[in-house]
């Protein structure tokens, strides 16, 4: 570690002027160099290819340390925010409890890696704020809890409530589909001779199929059974002179 952390510094390459100028290395510089040469060259296997031209610049392994810290250590802060974003504002929807617990800890523990752990009673925020609205009386229920529950504890509950919502909503849907289906018993099919739109009469039993306002206007009087002979009055329909209603045109 003493090559990292930039504790042991490099010896003189030369030892003197004259060792300079005959080319003459110092053995120990030569030492330090082979040593410090192989640390990089480990440093180097241990990150990717892709990453490998940013570091280029180094020239001792505490160099190329430095360099690795500084841009992971942004990196590792980014990645951090993105993982706290996440599990804030995680919610359940439609997955189920074991599904729920299972994600709140795989990001609370990328986050530990990451160097940030989640303490328990954030934890406990967390999966009470992020259950859907079958859960509302249960996560009031758990928040007034006291002493406060832990972790454990609300995991355990909540994997027993989510077989109770389970029925209750099973039962809701049983009444439900009940009472549908006795507001469909009984219903009578129209059929045959009805109004329409317009307030006209269509259906059977007058001559002709035909379309009236008021079927009892045009009831033909029959001359030979008593009745005086139809005379010319104003038309019902129209107030015309010289014809009857049912001659209207």
């Amino acid at each position: 570690m003493k090559y990292i952390d930039g504790s042991d510094h490099c010896p003189p390459q030369y030892t003197n002027p004259r060792n300079k100028l005959n080319g003459i290395e110092n053995s120990l510089y030569t030492d330090w160099i082979n040593e410090d040469s192989s640390i990089m060259m480990w440093l180097h296997s241990t990150i990717s290819e892709s990453v490998i031209p940013y570091f280029s610049r180094a020239t001792t392994s505490h160099e190329l340390w430095v360099s690795i810290k500084e841009r992971f250590a942004r990196a590792s802060s980014t990645h951090s925010i993105q993982l706290r974003t996440k599990l804030l504002s995680f919610t359940q929807g439609i997955i189920s409890i074991p599904a729920l617990i299972n994600e709140i800890k795989m990001l609370s523990d990328q986050l530990a890696a990451a160097g940030e752990v989640i303490s328990d009673k954030e934890i406990v925020v967390i999966t009470l704020k992020s259950l859907n609205a079958d859960y509302i009386l249960f996560a009031t229920a758990m928040r007034h809890r006291n002493p406060p529950i832990t972790s454990i504890e609300l995991h355990n509950n909540l994997l027993s409530e989510e077989a109770v919502v389970s029925e209750r909503a099973a039962t809701l849907k049983i009444d439900t589909d009940a009472k549908a289906f006795m507001a469909n018993v009984g219903k009578p099919a129209y059929k045959g001779s009805h109004y329409n739109s317009k307030g006209s009469f269509r259906g059977r039993g007058y001559s002709g199929g035909g379309r009236f306002s008021n079927p009892v206007i045009f009831h033909r009087f029959n001359p030979g059974r008593g009745y005086p002979p139809p005379t010319n009055q104003p038309c019902k329909l129209c107030l015309g002179e010289d014809y009857l209603a049912p001659n209207c045109t």
